[in-house]
């Protein structure tokens, strides 16, 4: 019971401490906290009660501390060369690194934790917490969204014989955010006392059998260019969000299909040549999103999203390009390369979000989005921004 206690306190502390941001948010943003803090909450809450299940509450917390300083620090340093955080958020390209910065550190560090140094390349560690993780989120996510209907169910019922205080306390924004939070920690408390039951591996084995239709599908989409012709596919203007989205979850299946080690991987022949026929087209799709981000921004220029869709375009690259290169080994080899290029990206887009955020690149930012007059089909123009000024 004092595990579940602690857990709750926990998230109530995490309901209370986003209650104050937003609360606050105009008072932090005259002293330019309110997004360093808002990152930093959100690391170190996402990081501890991911973690606690695998290195306890106090390691968890430590490390999840360590993570929010970082990501929260380097946001601080960035958001200098704006005039608010507002403005900082406004480019759009900036939100994405913050995110991957708080959000991916952690199975690295849960791999750390429970390894030492050789865990942070550890596969099967990094694999299995990954998705861990994500198991442990969605399934408290749920219990906090049923759990919320269920008390709003209920004070509309007492409401019926003049007994308003749930009612009262579900609309205070205070309130509302004490019991979600109460209510997420409850939930990762059971998840952690249920660790060997509560796995990954059922969603596995059921996203595996995506793979043959994802790869039937780009197969169809990759014949069919030549007789539509390319320049119809490149008027579209969610051309390039389409084919990424298609390549990152065709990466995904792929691995999904690799798993954590060849035990676990996926033995049967169709599985398998899904998976490796998919590893051959992802290049293709990053190459073909490429493409189409390089005719729209040299017809409209660049904008805050194409910034972020031509970063995020390179990464798929970069996985098709390794992906060729396992490929290239033959045999079941190509798994245990595979597993080295994740793991190898996963660092590329951690080291990239350390750039994007870099205090050094704020006058690229301030030049490029001063710079920015592309305009959209319809004539909109696109302001510019005085970050900096």
């Amino acid at each position: 019971m004092s595990s579940r206690v602690q857990f709750i306190l926990i998230g109530m502390l995490g309901g209370f401490a986003f209650w104050g941001l937003f609360d606050r948010f105009e008072v932090l943003e005259t002293w330019r906290l309110a997004v360093p803090a808002l990152v930093g909450a959100g690391a170190f809450f996402f990081a501890t009660l991911a973690m606690a299940a695998d290195l306890g509450l106090r390691r968890a917390a430590l490390a999840g501390g360590a993570i929010a300083a970082v990501a929260g620090g380097l946001v601080a340093l960035k958001g200098l060369g704006f005039e608010s955080g507002a403005q900082m958020l406004a480019t759009g390209h900036l939100g994405g690194a913050m995110v991957a910065l708080a959000v991916m550190p952690v199975p690295f560090a849960l791999g750390w934790g429970l390894g030492g140094r050789a865990g942070l390349t550890d596969y099967r560690v990094l694999f299995t917490e990954s998705w861990n993780i994500v198991v442990r989120y969605v399934s408290a996510g749920l219990f906090v969204a049923t759990a919320l209907l269920v008390l709003w169910l209920l004070g509309a019922l007492l409401q019926l014989v003049g007994v308003t205080v749930l009612h009262d306390v579900l609309r205070d924004d205070l309130g509302l955010w004490l019991i979600s939070g109460a209510v997420l920690g409850l939930a990762f408390s059971v998840v952690t006392e249920l660790s060997d039951t509560v796995s990954p591996y059922l969603l596995l084995r059921l996203l595996r059998l995506l793979t043959p239709l994802v790869l039937g599908v780009v197969v169809v989409f990759v014949a069919a260019l030549p007789l539509r012709g390319l320049g119809a596919l490149f008027g579209e203007i969610s051309a390039a969000s389409a084919l990424l989205a298609t390549a990152i979850a065709a990466i995904g299946l792929i691995s999904i299909v690799a798993d954590e080690d060849d035990v676990e991987a996926a033995q049967g022949l169709i599985l398998t040549l899904s998976a490796r026929g998919l590893m051959a087209l992802v290049p293709v799709l990053a190459g073909l999103a490429i493409w189409a981000l390089a005719l729209r921004i040299g017809q409209y220029g660049w904008t805050p999203e194409r910034v972020a869709a031509s970063a995020l375009a390179f990464v798929v690259a970069g996985y098709g390009l390794g992906y060729l290169l396992a490929l290239g080994l033959g045999g079941g080899r190509w798994r245990a390369a595979l597993r080295r290029v994740n793991v190898a990206m996963a660092l590329a887009i951690l080291a990239l979000a350390v750039l994007w955020l870099s205090p050094g690149l704020a006058r690229g930012d301030r030049g490029a989005l001063a710079g920015w007059r592309g305009s959209r089909p319809g004539g909109r123009r696109w302001r510019s921004c005085r970050c900096g000024r």
